[in-house]
């Protein structure tokens, strides 16, 4: 894949974007306050933290702390870089894997994942502003390396990484790693508040069917 220069978007885009995630994103976390409740308390029982944190690559390569519902089990990141088999296989299979492969993921977290439940404290991230609604992949540091290398570094890291995007709504993980990548640059290069629109109420669709999700 080769670099693309990305659109230069005005300060009235950036301003209109900005405006629309933080519209969007408190609108939901005041109606999604019940399930938030009812969600945290399911996930408390299952024993644990009742929050997953992992350092993501954000706007102009600064790391963030992403949030999501704990799927899985408390250390579940020292398991995955404790055993190399399961490591190369997270790897190999784009930074994912399926909760049917993966030891990980507790029995609760797995509705959770199906119903995309567990990225609802995104929501916060996007209020902080270390995320937009719509955006590309928010991607692990180990990833750079994958997107350097198909030359698609420069433009990702052009934007915030969103709660939602093209991935998501265009099969997400039914996808290989080379089209999520090229989704994440058509994305970048492409947006438009209209874009932000129009992919924010298909992923309500995508969510509601839970197309691809795992």
């Amino acid at each position: 894949m080769q670099s693309v220069v990305p659109v230069d978007h005005s300060a009235v885009f950036r301003f209109g974007k900005r405006s629309l995630d933080i519209v969007v994103a408190l609108s939901l976390l005041i109606i999604a306050l019940p399930i938030y409740a009812v969600v945290a308390l399911l996930v408390r029982r299952d024993g644990g933290p009742i929050f997953f944190r992992q350092q993501r690559i954000g706007h102009r390569g600064e790391p963030f702390t992403l949030y999501k519902f704990r799927s899985m089990a408390a250390d579940a990141e020292e398991r995955l870089h404790a055993d190399p088999d399961l490591y190369r296989l997270y790897v190999e299979s784009g930074f994912k894997l399926t909760p049917a492969l993966d030891p990980r993921v507790t029995r609760l977290g797995c509705l959770l994942r199906s119903s995309s439940l567990d990225e609802l404290p995104q929501l916060w991230n996007v209020l902080r502003g270390d995320m937009a609604m719509v955006g590309a992949r928010p991607i692990v540091a180990a990833e750079m390396v994958e997107y350097s290398s198909r030359g698609a570094l420069d433009v990702y890291l052009r934007g915030a990484p969103g709660l939602t995007g093209l991935w998501q709504v265009s099969g997400r993980s039914k996808l290989n790693y080379d089209e999520r990548v090229r989704l994440d640059v058509a994305y970048q290069v492409n947006s438009n508040l209209l874009t932000d629109v129009a992919i924010i109420l298909k992923t309500a669709v995508v969510a509601i069917r839970r197309h691809g999700a795992h």
